[in-house]
């Protein structure tokens, strides 16, 4: 009697094999890139709370320039003197105060808007603009995250279809 496996039973056993990849893969990127996601969020709030620190220091003028926040961020640089690019991400200090988080290529494309405390009606939101359909999904998680599993309309996290202006 021959001992070993046949050919049949081998390509069952690398069918079952490739089965698991087909979905065990997908769900891995989903998890890596909600991670990305929960590091837009948490440097967007430490670059948030300190524009807030800055305005409340000089109300009339709304921080532009990295120099006038008092946090270092890591695991990126400033390559202006109001954007800080990371490998997935581009940190903006706009004009009007607010703080624009943009996902870099490539992944899913979409943009957050922190919104200060001074920026009136928007005062304190939230926005987040979804480019595609895994962006969107990505903001309504970010949404979830952010509001808890029952988003009331106390929430200040919107997902929107369009930019922002």
């Amino acid at each position: 009697m021959q001992k070993g496996f046949t050919l049949l039973e081998l390509l069952v056993a690398v069918l079952i094999i490739g089965i698991l990849t087909a979905i065990a893969v997908p769900q891995y990127q989903n998890s890596v890139e909600r991670a990305r996601t929960s590091e837009a969020l948490s440097n967007g709030r430490v670059l948030l709370d300190s524009v807030n620190r800055a305005f409340a220091l000089t109300p009339n003028t709304p921080p532009v320039k990295y120099t006038a926040l008092d946090v270092p961020l890591g695991g990126g640089s400033w390559t202006a003197l109001n954007k800080y690019t990371t490998k997935d991400f581009t940190y903006e200090l706009a004009n009007n105060g607010r703080v624009i988080i943009a996902r870099r290529s490539p992944g899913p494309a979409y943009t957050l808007y922190f919104y200060t405390q001074y920026n009136g009606t928007d005062s304190g939101s939230r926005k987040c603009y979804g480019a595609s359909s895994e962006g969107i999904a990505l903001c309504n998680y970010m949404k979830k995250t952010f509001c808890g599993p029952t988003s009331t309309a106390s929430c200040k996290f919107t997902v929107v279809t369009s930019a922002p202006s």
